[in-house]
């Protein structure tokens, strides 16, 4: 059963938005054509690493459960022709033009069954209005579903494929509309904002 899919607002206009008004900003909002074209704030990044977070009782269940989802993403933006990168220790923001995909699932025990909570969340740098550069989910759906225990993992695999197919899709648009970077600076491909 599909609770809920979201689709939130880009973190990225919320936090410059925040910025930009706050008291003791000293920049007024900057203009609509200083903004990243809503759909192209993608454009800039050229590969995705993959993170998985299982939180479950079982450590073993949970390690099989993170090692699935991971090969599914990958295997999914593979097929899409979207490099997938390997992990980084450096800490974000990195302006490596690599984002991030961040699947947090949540697994607990019900009376008739199992109940999976999981958001998945495409990451990227991005430059707040007052200037500094910070990391922050620019596109999130998530679902909660109630499987059968016996079928946990293929409930979950079939709820999370229709995202992963959206976030392909709006990607590879972001990057046929992304904005050119000017000789020089090797951050502008990034969505400054």
């Amino acid at each position: 059963m599909r609770l809920h899919r979201v689709l939130l607002p880009s973190l990225a206009l919320a936090g410059a938005l925040a910025c930009a008004t706050a008291p003791s900003a000293r920049r007024e909002l900057p203009l609509a054509g200083d903004w990243v074209p809503q759909g192209a704030s993608f454009g800039g990044l050229v590969a995705f690493r993959i993170r998985v977070d299982v939180h479950v009782r079982s450590k073993q269940f949970g390690q099989a459960l993170r090692d699935r989802v991971e090969k599914q993403i990958e295997r999914t933006l593979t097929q899409k022709g979207i490099a997938v990168a390997p992990p980084s220790n450096e800490p974000p923001p990195r302006l490596d033009q690599t984002g991030d995909i961040i699947v947090d699932v949540h697994v607990r025990d019900t009376e008739g069954g199992t109940a999976v909570a999981w958001d998945l969340h495409a990451s990227q740098p991005v430059r707040l209005a007052n200037g500094p550069w910070t990391f922050g989910s620019t596109w999130e759906v998530g679902d909660l579903i109630y499987p059968p225990t016996s079928a946990t993992v293929v409930a979950l695999r079939d709820s999370l494929q229709p995202a992963l197919e959206e976030f392909c899709k709006l990607y590879l648009a972001a990057r046929d509309a992304a904005p050119k970077a000017p000789e020089g600076d090797p951050n502008s491909t990034r969505a400054d904002l």
